[in-house]
């Protein structure tokens, strides 16, 4: 992760659908998921810059500094 040299194991955007799947069964049985809702909310945001296709490590994309 230091590096940014991420293949692509598994993507943000099948997260993104395991989030929705998480949230949705949390909302049927009347559940709060307040960690996978801003979890969900950083994974639709980085869809959004692009990255649906790139591995989760990618998580530290919008942490680091840019210089």
């Amino acid at each position: 992760m230091a590096n940014s040299e991420f293949s692509v194991e598994s993507t943000i955007a099948i997260m993104m659908k395991d989030l929705d799947m998480i949230r949705d069964l949390a909302t049927a049985v009347g559940a709060k998921t307040p960690v996978v809702d801003v979890t969900a909310d950083l994974h639709r945001r980085m869809i959004e810059d692009g990255l649906g296709d790139k591995d989760m490590s990618e998580l530290v994309t919008p942490y680091r500094i840019r210089r």
